[in-house]
């Protein structure tokens, strides 16, 4: 019967090499369908300490990422 160690360094291999698939999917994804979503940390007292960005999700390979908005 193998050791708990043993199994751990075996599932955390096949962890490391279906993360990289995962991570491998997303790259290629093109997202079309992803999702847009307008957030903002306004109302500072400093104007110029105000952000924009956007929030985006493709549904198709899961990824989350935000891009700043063009002001």
């Amino acid at each position: 019967m193998a050791s708990i160690y043993s199994k751990s360094l075996r599932i955390k291999k096949k962890l490391e090499y279906w993360n990289a698939q995962y991570k491998q999917l997303q790259m290629d994804c093109e997202h079309p369908r992803k999702l847009k979503t307008a957030k903002s940390d306004t109302g500072n007292w400093d104007r110029s300490q105000d952000s924009y960005w956007y929030e985006i999700y493709c549904p198709d390979c899961d990824k989350h990422w935000t891009e700043p908005q063009s002001v």
